[in-house]
């Protein structure tokens, strides 16, 4: 959950100066996100506040860090990573400095255009999900201390988390029996595919409109990579159901002539349904358990995507 924080002028001013970054002139805070304290400085430079002390945090914010310095070879439009700094040398808490990119949201850009301009940014969406899951993943999984390893997130901690989120929906009835039973003749269905390990690739693992800066009609950003790891691609698709939360003008088919996918097999399909299912159930559990400040709006996005799921 995002703490409140605040950071003075003077403290933004020596980070500034640290980096050779120029004098100082404006500082505003982004205020969407769940998790970390966000500011854009000069419009130029994007920081990111680590106000957890946990390890878990830490390994995302040094996993960002690596990121994009390792994407900066590829294709995919991402921000320069300037400074990782957990030094406690100008604020004791750790912070990722990285490049602004100018923009609006992919939200924002979609609710503002017309059929065809519509139609060209789903169209990017599936490009740019395709080349995530296209990284070449050697140099990703000689760091297992930060990524883990293929087999170990989807044979053992998704079923897990899956079950832990599935049981606490059942115990407190948030959903009527035969979505229940729909949900859990998906999740018999899924079991049979077997070890899908062999299906990993580098997937972002937050994948949504707030994720994605566009100008002129263009995605020319994506960030927040802290959520990262390998995985089934089809993973980064939880919310293909829903149109990436961007509303009913999302059209579905030019997202996948992107991602280079005319239709999906059965066994996709069953993969994708799980993992939407998987986002659902969290969304639920995270607002009835608080672990975020949902609310019922929440609560209703959490149905809206499990009935979409399971109808998928």
């Amino acid at each position: 959950m995002k703490d409140n924080f605040t950071i003075p002028e003077e403290t933004t001013k020596k980070i500034l100066q640290k980096y050779n970054l120029g004098r100082f002139s404006t500082l505003d805070e982004i205020k969407t996100g769940l998790i970390n304290p966000v500011f854009v400085i000069n419009n130029q430079f994007v920081l990111r506040i680590n106000t957890n002390k946990d390890s878990e945090s830490k390994q995302k914010f040094e996993k960002e860090a690596y990121l994009y310095a390792l994407l900066s070879k590829s294709d995919i439009p991402t921000p320069k990573c300037i400074a990782h700094d957990s030094s406690g040398e100008i604020i004791k808490e750790e912070y990722l400095l990285i490049s602004y990119i100018e923009g609006e949201t992919l939200k924002e850009s979609f609710q503002k255009a017309n059929k065809e301009a519509r139609y060209h940014l789903a169209y990017q969406l599936g490009e740019i999900a395709k080349k995530i899951h296209s990284v070449d993943i050697h140099e990703i999984s000689l760091r297992s201390d930060l990524f883990g390893s293929k087999e170990d997130y989807w044979n053992k901690k998704l079923e897990m988390e899956f079950a832990k989120y599935f049981d606490l929906v059942k115990d407190k009835r948030l959903l009527v029996d035969k979505i229940i039973e729909d949900i859990e003749k998906v999740s018999k269905e899924f079991a049979s595919l077997g070890d899908l390990s062999r299906k990993a690739t580098f997937i972002h693992g937050d994948f949504y409109g707030n994720n994605f800066q566009v100008r002129n009609g263009e995605i020319v950003g994506i960030f927040d990579f802290e959520m990262t790891k390998l995985g089934d691609p089809y993973f980064d698709l939880q919310k293909l159901p829903i149109n990436f939360q961007l509303g009913d003008g999302f059209d579905k088919g030019a997202f996948l002539d992107g991602y280079g996918q005319k239709v999906m097999s059965t066994e996709e399909k069953i993969r994708l349904k799980k993992y939407a299912l998987f986002q659902g159930l969290w969304e639920l559990w995270a607002t009835e358990t608080q672990q975020f400040p949902f609310g019922e709006k929440e609560i209703e996005e959490g149905k809206d995507l499990i009935a979409k799921a399971l109808a998928y």
